[in-house]
């Protein structure tokens, strides 16, 4: 349970995601053993990159997402150092990492490769 939600975890506490992402993954590795919740986590991960680009295309704003994703990894490397710097500006749009998370966890469940499956 905790391996899922651990991934999130640091997003939310950083105010990149929400927390019922973060109550999600961990039901998601309530339902599954420890290595199918840890490649559903982290495939509805990459699912949900996908997902933000798709739907920054659709609303014909993937500069701003591009913009935005520059601005949080500038101020990650920034406040790693231990300088201060003020938070990057969020956007006020949010993107559904629960779809993400929810066809990721199908995928894992339904999975033919051996040991990955329910």
């Amino acid at each position: 349970m905790l391996v899922a939600a651990a991934l999130v975890l640091p997003g939310y506490a950083l105010g990149f995601t929400g927390a019922g992402d973060v109550k999600l993954l961990a039901a998601v590795g309530a339902l599954l053993a420890f290595p199918a919740a840890l490649f559903a986590a982290l495939l509805s991960l990459i699912f949900g990159g996908v997902l933000s680009l798709l739907i920054s295309v659709w609303r014909r704003n993937l500069s701003g997402l591009l913009l935005n994703t520059w601005g949080m990894g500038r101020w990650l490397l920034i406040r790693s150092t231990g300088a201060p710097a003020p938070a990057p500006a969020t956007s006020s749009k949010g993107v559904p990492l629960g779809v993400a998370i929810a066809i990721a966890t199908l995928v894992v469940v339904f999975s033919p490769w051996p040991g990955v499956g329910r």
